[in-house]
């Protein structure tokens, strides 16, 4: 069994690493070697129309997955053929441009490849919190440092090399995705239970709302309860184009193979710091917590850029590491906020990442315009590090105050879906069941899963009631099963009914 554990932790990692360096691949690698791949002039289309469509798609999938919150089996399947299908066009459009030189074929490949890596991020924040919460952690840390092996293609400086590497990647990633997708649906199905009709008359009713207000119900309770931590991915989204254009200052002469080893050791630097704070330390970070701590120590640095030289050739490297962390800590913030509060995963992931990207798009053209005003250099560096200190200041007031009433505990659920509360909300065997629960060394999600199957509850019924995915009941309900030592569920209600007693 350990052994077997392993290799799936191997497996997944390596996985989500291939994803990661496609992704890095078409934003990083393209626009870094222009000249050698596309063009300089066409590496502009690409990364305009990718960056954008990058970002909005994860607002645009956020609302698909609240639209089809009663059917979560659905929204894995059309992300899954969505990322497919998506990245197929990207890749004929990058041959047929290289054929054809026609610049409407790339900006079409282009945001091809935006949305098909978001509909894979969807894909892949699914299938690791199926994981839970630390295993997804342990995932990604490893994921992380392995996306660095790839860009040895780059070390080369051969453009049919990297090409290669490229496509092979894209063909990697379309292959895990539908090979993730396959293993989820042909898990077996658990035993049909002795759910009530009425309950099932409930689950199946709320299929029949409104979709289209009960989406905008679920967002705007989403934007409502995850404030803080969406302000603050929105300043490290705006901070990021910032840091690059002084990188790009400050490291323009640098060769590029050691420019290349630089940034991808940034994805190691940051996953081996997740890693001591998450494995080691075994501390609970969000981004509030990351911004907070890290980005006083940014800003400093942002500031030393103009006073003092040598800290020039920090900033950009600093920077770059705070990004990462941000987003790793995106990623699993959004799985462990969608199980605390019981909330729809693609919802919740989608606004994280939505708002991240999103911001960090509209700072580059931002960013883009200042640069070809009248202002210009230094003036202009000084001007920009004038709005994000200011903007930092603020941000830092708001995160910084005492949330009132505990907001961020609100579940972004509409008001219909409101009146499922806990399955021990109104249960006279809480404690006997929470106690059974602590005995076989159950997380608080398998105890609220256990109560539910005690009570008859089939598997889509407990996804719906507790906003899972029932892949994630699966996982949680053969883990259950194996606490207790029971191969069914009328032996599971036996055991749960003789601790009653």
């Amino acid at each position: 069994m350990q052994q077997k554990t392993v290799v799936h932790v191997i497996m997944m990692s390596a996985g989500y690493a291939c994803f990661l360096a496609l992704n890095s691949f078409s934003l990083w690698g393209f626009s870094l070697l222009p000249e050698t791949i596309l063009g300089r002039e066409a590496a502009e289309w690409w990364s305009q129309s990718l960056s954008c469509a990058n970002a909005l798609s994860f607002l645009v999938l956020a609302i698909m997955a609240a639209r089809l919150n009663s059917c979560r089996a659905r929204f894995g399947q059309i992300t899954t053929v969505l990322a497919c299908s998506l990245f197929v066009v990207a890749l004929v459009c990058g041959g047929c441009f290289l054929l054809s030189a026609v610049p409407a074929i790339l900006v079409i490949g282009g945001a091809a490849m935006g949305a098909a890596t978001t509909c894979g991020f969807f894909c892949w924040v699914h299938a690791l919190a199926a994981e839970g919460v630390e295993s997804a952690q342990i995932k990604i840390i490893l994921g992380s440092v392995l996306s660095a092996v790839p860009f040895l293609a780059f070390l080369t400086l051969d453009s049919s090399i990297i090409a290669a590497a490229f496509f092979l990647l894209l063909l990697l990633n379309m292959a895990i995705l539908i090979g993730l997708r396959k293993a989820s649906a042909g898990e077996p199905p658990a035993g049909r239970g002795g759910l009530s009709s009425d309950t099932n008359e409930v689950v199946s009713s709320r299929s029949g709302l409104d979709s289209t207000s009960s989406a905008v119900a679920m967002l705007k309770n989403g934007l409502s309860a995850f404030w803080r931590p969406l302000l603050c991915a929105a300043l490290v989204g705006c901070m990021a184009p910032a840091v690059s254009l002084l990188g790009s200052a400050a490291l323009g002469e640098m060769p590029f193979a050691w420019r290349a080893l630089m940034v991808h050791s940034e994805n190691v630097l940051a996953a081996a710091l997740l890693g001591v704070v998450w494995i080691a330390l075994r501390h609970k970070v969000n981004m509030v917590k990351t911004f907070t701590v890290l980005f006083p120590l940014l800003i400093t640095l942002f500031l030393l850029f103009f006073v003092w030289p040598p800290v020039r050739a920090i900033i950009p490297y600093a920077g770059g590491v705070v990004f990462v962390v941000c987003s790793m800590t995106m990623f699993v913030e959004s799985i462990a906020k969608a199980e605390e509060t019981h909330s729809n995963l693609g919802v919740v992931y989608g606004l994280f990442a939505g708002v991240l990207y999103l911001s960090h798009y509209l700072g580059s053209l931002a960013l883009a315009h200042i640069d070809g005003d009248a202002l210009s250099g230094e003036t202009a560096m000084m001007a920009v590090s004038a709005v994000l200190l200011y903007g930092c200041s603020l941000v830092m007031f708001f995160v910084a105050r005492k949330p009132s009433a505990a907001p961020e505990s609100a579940s972004p659920v509409s008001e219909n879906t409101q009146c499922e509360a806990s399955p021990f909300s109104a249960d006279p065997s809480e404690r006997k069941t929470r106690a059974l629960a602590a005995q076989v060394g159950l997380s608080e999600r398998q105890t609220e899963v256990l109560a539910l199957l005690a009570r008859g509850y089939t598997l889509p019924a407990i996804a719906s009631a507790l906003y899972l995915s029932e892949n994630t009941v699966r996982t949680h309900t053969k883990k259950i099963y194996a606490a207790l030592d029971v191969h069914s569920k009328q032996e599971l209600i036996e055991r749960v009914s003789k601790e009653d007693g």
